[in-house]
């Protein structure tokens, strides 16, 4: 069997950074699955893409499919044939459903008794065959978050307008059809540098086609040759400050990448410096300039996708753009600092937060009383002035100029107008931290207020949304709850902090029931799930860490705690699961608790107790109690593990010699109590009962 290169390209108007993403990650692994699916072997797969095109390139790619023989399993022997051996209506009626001749059935022996099989080799197709359809259904495989449709009558669609497609196999043209639109035996080269059609003759040829045309498939590439640019047009003394998101955009934006270095006003130099990188990066997708020091200069360096000889023109143009992006953002800064921040606070009544949670305005009123009960949680007394200044304070700057023009400067701004306001150091620094962390990976709040108010921010959004039904599902989160639910336990964790998790959402839920919120679900209803959606993120973080999912499960199973207390206990449970401590403990754990009955409750009866035994276990477990709540107030969760396998002893002695469940209604409901107040004891650890122990 031969094999061949494939070349398919889709040639596009100008696809979206985030689009060129998307195909380029589909593109290989539908492929893939599609050849895998249809029997045609393959010895690799690249992919490419560009603003104006994604690019498949199959090298070892089969000349046609691997043969495939199949066996059906017919009626039994001794129903498809009779004594004398003729086939019966049953061999004739099967055989015929399978396009066979009773002759060339087989009898195969299966389970102790002979059945008929057909056996059917399917014919195989070329590749050439195959590739107009497969095709044609990866196009369609390939998946946008904003598709569009362009031609009138199909209902095909793509992220932009697809205006060619080209497909080789070795020296083979593959015509297919996407809609109106059927493929050519041409590609095109870049938009400027490159004129007309280029004919391809073989896959192999385009790759050297299309680099003469001016287009750098290879994103990496791109991305070396911008890097190798911007090194070339500073002085040794400067750096550019590339933000990777500004550069991802950028790679996609270009197909043949000329950087140029230009210049602003040193006057613009005086507006706060993450206002000028917002505007220069997120506005214009330019790579501010610094000096050794970090100082930023009056220069920003630009890519562009135009002809090179240009460069002077392109330059010129771009320092209009900017100089004017900068003009507005001098001025908005200055009407935003003739009044104090807190004028912009009665303003907030007039934005809306959610339709059915109220205003913004409401919210920091929220974030006042939920920051109050952080901090005195937190043992904070001193601080809850400060955190309730740097709530009420918050989100305010979302009523400033700047923030208006520029939206990701909420919280930079908030921070900059507090200081010109004269506001607390420790204030403005809260206002700014609230926000963090924006991502998974991102920086958590430095100071004990950005914490205290990014706990309180997120979690008045999290409560809110589940009272009110906005509850994520599948990939859909609007209100990215899962990332603010990931940053409280993030910031808990890694500051130590000693809160209880659900007195927290509690307190959230009350304000929101003060508040006369109309709740889709009964308060305690809203409070499980908002618990139940925690647990999930923790126990998504701590299996990132390394930990067995029965370890984590164990432990968050008697409730939401303190996250540093759960932090421990599943370090300590991972440590010690493979030994004889924690073999020990879930003996005794799973002994009690298979006959304990919750609702009869631990109030031992001593005058019911008729045995030795369970005096014994009954006096030592009231004993223990006492030893459990102190080790466990003093964190020492090794001293609760050990009291619990010392009670291995007293236990089998009270199975081997009480009958637990006596005739007589009250002595075995008090024998019942026994095992619940031991039940009850292990699980101020964990619900043991969910590992999963070697031999179990």
């Amino acid at each position: 069997m031969g094999s061949k290169e494939l070349l398919f390209e889709i040639g596009t108007e100008e696809l979206p950074s985030e689009s060129v993403y998307k195909g380029l990650e589909q593109l290989e692994e539908k492929a893939a699955k599609l050849f895998e699916e249809n029997r045609l072997s393959f010895s690799s797969i690249e992919t490419f893409a560009t603003p104006r095109r994604l690019v498949l390139n199959v090298k070892g790619l089969s000349d046609k499919q691997s043969p495939q023989t199949s066996r059906i399993k017919g009626p039994s022997l001794k129903a498809a044939f009779d004594a004398e051996g003729k086939p019966t209506a049953a061999a004739m009626g099967f055989s015929a459903s399978q396009g066979a001749e009773v002759s060339d059935l087989e009898v195969v022996e299966a389970d102790g008794a002979s059945y008929i099989y057909a056996v059917r080799t399917e014919a195989e197709v070329s590749a050439a065959d195959l590739l107009p359809t497969l095709l044609f259904e990866l196009i369609r495989s390939i998946s946008f978050s904003k598709p569009m449709r362009w031609q009138i009558e199909s209902n095909l669609t793509f992220a932009r307008p697809i205006r060619w497609l080209l497909g080789m196999l070795g020296d083979q043209r593959i015509d297919l059809s996407f809609g109106e639109l059927n493929s050519g035996g041409d590609t095109y080269g870049h938009r400027i540098l490159s004129r007309g059609p280029i004919e391809i003759e073989s896959a192999r040829d385009y790759f050297a086609k299309i680099e003469k045309a001016k287009v750098i498939l290879d994103p990496a590439r791109r991305k070396e040759i911008i890097e190798e640019g911007i090194l070339k047009v500073l002085q040794p003394s400067e750096r550019a400050n590339i933000n990777p998101k500004t550069m991802s955009e950028v790679i996609n934006l270009v197909e043949f990448p000329t950087v140029v270095c230009a210049n602003f006003s040193d006057d613009y130099l005086a507006i706060p410096k993450k206002v000028l990188t917002t505007a220069m990066e997120s506005h214009q997708r330019y790579f501010p300039v610094e000096d050794e020091d970090g100082n930023l200069k009056s220069k920003f360096i630009l890519v562009h996708n135009g002809d090179p000889a240009a460069n002077v023109t392109i330059k010129k143009g771009h320092e209009r753009v900017i100089s004017a992006r900068l003009a507005d953002a001098k001025f908005f800064y200055h009407e935003d600092t003739k009044k104090p921040l807190e004028e912009s606070i009665e303003k907030l009544k007039g934005v809306v937060f959610q339709e059915r949670l109220g205003t913004v305005y409401g919210k920091a009123l929220r974030l006042q009383k939920l920051s109050e009960f952080l901090a005195k949680a937190l043992e904070k007394d001193h601080l809850v002035e400060k955190a309730k200044r740097a709530a009420l304070l918050s989100k305010a700057d979302l009523v400033s100029e700047m923030v208006v023009e520029f939206p990701d400067l909420q919280g930079v701004m908030g921070k900059e107008y507090a200081m010109t306001s004269g506001e607390d150091i420790d204030v403005a620094e809260a206002i700014f931290e609230h926000y963090l962390p924006k991502s998974f990976d991102d920086e958590l709040p430095k100071s004990p207020i950005g914490a205290i108010l990014s706990m309180a921010d997120k979690i008045d959004t999290i409560v809110g949304a589940f009272a009110v039904g906005l509850i994520p599902s599948g990939s859909q989160d609007p209100y990215a709850l899962r990332r603010q639910t990931q940053g409280i336990v993030a910031i808990v964790l890694a500051m130590d902090l000693e809160i209880s998790l659900g007195d927290f959402i509690e307190a959230a839920i009350n304000l929101y029931e003060q508040e006369n919120v109309r709740f889709t679900r009964q308060k305690s209803e809203a409070k499980r799930e908002v618990e139940d959606f925690f647990a999930g993120r923790i126990k998504q973080h701590f299996i990132l860490l390394g930990h067995a999912q029965d370890v984590i499960e164990a432990v968050l199973a008697p409730g939401l705690r303190g996250l540093s207390i759960i932090e421990d206990k599943i370090e300590l449970l991972s440590k010690e699961k493979e030994g004889d401590l924690v073999a020990d403990v879930f003996y005794v754990y799973n002994r009690c608790k298979n006959l304990s009955r919750s609702e009869l409750g631990t109030s031992i009866e001593d005058s019911l107790l008729k045995q030795p035994e369970e005096m014994v276990l009954s006096a030592r477990l009231k004993d223990v109690k006492a030893e459990v709540l102190k080790a466990s107030l003093e964190k020492n969760f090794m001293a609760m593990l050990k009291l619990f396998a010392g009670l291995k002893g007293p236990v089998d002695s009270f199975f081997e010699a009480v009958l637990v469940m006596e005739k007589d209604d009250k002595i075995r409901e008090n024998r019942i109590k026994i095992l619940n107040l031991a039940s009850e004891l292990f699980e101020e650890f964990a619900d043991f009962s969910k590992l999963t122990m070697a031999g179990d």
